[in-house]
């Protein structure tokens, strides 16, 4: 896929390029676009492959308790400190329900930092 992909944009660049009449323009742009389509497939790369973990803490708010985010969201805030807003649970379910009770609660999931926040997206729970 990696492959594929730097490939099509490669020829792209030199099309492009070739069209413009200048074959120098086109040899740096596709060496630049290309180190750009290696780094930004790599990343994705890293967040399809990313690990499972859980986490054990206390349920909160994210947005009433925690001060994270612009709308109230299940969190919850380990041992350390570490706060972290889980996505999908929606307001149907338990954890959210509770989010604000402070219960102990694991959590396995994936996480990513977006935006100076911590997130799980969420595969399983547990209210203990």
């Amino acid at each position: 896929m990696k492959l594929l992909s730097l490939t099509l944009v490669t020829a792209l660049v030199f099309a492009i390029g070739c069209t413009n009449g200048s074959e120098d323009t086109a040899e740096t742009t596709a060496e630049a676009v290309t180190e750009d389509v290696v780094e930004a497939v790599d990343q994705g790369s890293e967040a399809v492959e990313a690990e499972m973990v859980t986490l054990t803490g206390k349920t909160g708010c994210g947005h009433c308790t925690f001060h994270k985010g612009e709308s109230c969201a299940a969190a919850l805030q380990t041992a350390d400190g570490k706060i972290y807003l889980l996505d999908n649970i929606g307001p149907e379910t338990d954890l959210f329900k509770k989010r604000m009770d402070g219960v102990p609660v694991t959590v396995t999931g994936t996480v990513a930092e977006r935006e100076g926040d911590f997130h799980v997206t969420v595969a399983s729970h547990e209210l203990m």
